[in-house]
């Protein structure tokens, strides 16, 4: 599928949409790959917005029954971090932000895929 005409989904702040522009510049995506690279860079998003929420406050609150819970933003945080290396490793990519690390293109990973022997060995 050519990327040239793929625009960057709507709503998403400046590290999500330098992510996807990235992403799109970088890699040829099939429709699928091309899902996962929306939930990428929708993930990286809210991962930025749930910093900024929780921005200044402490990690440790007063819960709602008055005992001491750790920051639900934080929580948040911490799970869309699992999802976006899940996401980030079904693509076949090398972590993200970590440039020293070379990507592998998309289609070097299908053509892998396609070519892995049957699991009853023929």
């Amino acid at each position: 599928m050519a990327n040239s005409k793929l625009t960057c989904p709507a709503e998403l702040g400046t590290r999500a949409r330098m992510l996807w522009a990235n992403l799109i510049e970088d890699y040829e995506f099939d429709h699928a790959e091309l899902e996962i690279a929306r939930e990428i860079v929708s993930t990286v998003d809210a991962i930025e917005r749930l910093g900024n929420f929780a921005h200044g406050d402490p990690p440790i609150i007063e819960g709602a029954h008055g005992g001491m819970v750790e920051n639900p933003a934080l929580v948040a945080a911490r799970q869309h971090r699992l999802v976006l290396g899940r996401l980030v490793k079904q693509l076949g990519l090398s972590e993200l932000g970590e440039p020293s690390a070379p990507a592998v293109p998309l289609r070097a990973v299908s053509q892998r895929r396609s070519h892995r022997p049957a699991a009853d060995g023929s």
